[in-house]
């Protein structure tokens, strides 16, 4: 749960707490940081935080994946901030992270879909140029049952995207819905992982090796099924959706 809190004492405002696994922070010049009141727990805010301001410590991160973005602790210690440096509203912090959330899943699932076309090409290029007992492997039973299922999946997911993007414009002034934006980023970030597994298993040896990309597509897709909400946090918030107009 979220454990950074900040606190009014004599006309300024102090933050303090560990924000863990935050994406592109190393090298930035501010960051919104969430945080609760301590007098109010209740109460969830948003900074526009100075990142040159004292107090502020940043530990790097190693990642599997997604190595081009850094990712590192922020540690907050009596950071000194103003009411202005309020990101909107005081107490609508919470609002503004879901809000956000939607559309960041959404986001991923789009991200992820369009990494498994990627996987699928590859996959694909290399079965009918590699040779194997006379014929391309493209042509062996078990791969066409690969490349049937990763093709079903690669549709699945469009449409399921297509789908959610519809709604928001047409329905919902641009905001993504809750519940399909966690199925969204919940069948798409295990899926595409599914799509470049098989890809891997058709391409062999020169998958796993450093040198080709799909190694480095599986291991990106292997985080999206924990960033920005871990498939367990998808599941319970799409099944919630999904059944709540049938409650009596």
């Amino acid at each position: 749960g979220l454990q950074t809190t900040y606190k009014r004492e004599n006309g300024k405002i102090y933050l303090n707490g560990t924000k863990t696994f935050i994406t592109s922070s190393l090298g930035v010049k501010y960051l919104v940081i969430m945080a609760r009141d301590a007098d109010n727990p209740d109460v969830i805010s948003e900074f526009f935080v100075d990142m040159s301001k004292p107090g502020i410590k940043l530990s790097p991160l190693t990642k599997l994946g997604l190595r081009m973005d850094s990712c590192a602790e922020v540690y907050l210690d009596n950071v000194e901030l103003e009411e202005k440096d309020f990101f909107g509203k005081e107490g609508n912090g919470f609002n503004r992270g879901v809000a956000d959330f939607n559309f960041e899943r959404w986001l991923v699932a789009a991200c992820d879909y369009g990494t498994a076309i990627s996987a699928f090409e590859d996959a694909a290029k290399h079965a009918w140029t590699r040779i194997a007992f006379g014929k391309p492997v493209a042509r062996f039973q078990l791969n066409s049952m690969k490349f049937c299922n990763m093709a079903i999946k690669l549709d699945a997911m469009k449409n399921m995207l297509y789908e959610a993007a519809w709604n928001a414009d047409t329905n919902l002034g641009g905001d993504v819905d809750a519940g399909q934006a966690a199925m969204c980023k919940y069948y798409c970030a295990n899926a595409s992982f599914e799509v470049v597994d098989d890809a891997m298993q058709i391409m062999g040896g020169i998958a796993v090796a450093s040198e080709h990309r799909i190694n480095r597509i599986w291991r990106d897709l292997r985080v999206d099924r924990v960033s920005g909400g871990t498939d367990e946090m998808m599941i319970l918030t799409a099944s919630k959706n999904a059944i709540k107009a049938y409650r009596q």
